[in-house]
């Protein structure tokens, strides 16, 4: 049995989704930002960058949410979670997931954990007042993702999103 670790409101959420939608056996388990668990030792011994999400598996464990998702998706294929029979599509998967990786995922973190890259109060504003401005701007995710979105059935409401705002949203409601 796979495990994933996981913090609420994290990027973790990704991972954990498509465990789900592949069908694999894991368990997914919590780990208290709050409390300061993933600076702890036995998290480190885990993800010594003391992120998550991190999927211990019996080949080993993988970190980061790409590298992740693109194992799932090549251990369950007929889960049909990326085209990985079409290399282009494949590769446009990758280039979806690493701009949501190092775009809006970066954008998003600026508005409510600024002090991570800045001590100065008018520099920490600055920047979420510039996430909200991202987070609010319209994108056309649906063009970005056709084909992709064609081989995964639709099922993901994101990609019917206006934007970065309407992502949150949809994800909050469905309580991921």
């Amino acid at each position: 049995m796979w495990q994933v670790t996981y913090s609420p409101g994290t990027c973790a959420l990704a991972s954990h989704i498509a465990l789900a939608e592949a069908g694999a056996d894991y368990r997914a388990v919590r780990i208290d930002f709050q409390s300061g668990a993933q600076r702890q030792p036995d998290y480190l011994a885990i993800n010594p960058k003391g992120r998550v999400p991190a999927l211990v598996t019996e080949h080993g464990t993988l970190t980061e949410t790409p590298a992740i998702l693109a194992y799932v998706a090549q251990s369950f294929p007929a889960a049909k979670l990326a085209p990985i029979d079409d290399p282009f599509a494949l590769a446009q998967a990758q280039a979806f997931n690493s701009y949501l990786r190092s775009t809006v995922h970066v954008a998003h973190a600026h508005r409510p954990r600024g002090s991570r890259w800045a001590d100065d109060p008018v520099a920490i504003e600055a920047m979420k007042l510039g996430a909200e401005d991202f987070i609010e701007k319209p994108v056309d995710i649906t063009k970005l993702m056709d084909k992709i979105s064609e081989a995964k059935d639709k099922r993901m409401l994101v990609l019917q999103a206006k934007s970065v705002k309407e992502i949150e949203k949809i994800l909050h409601a469905k309580g991921w």
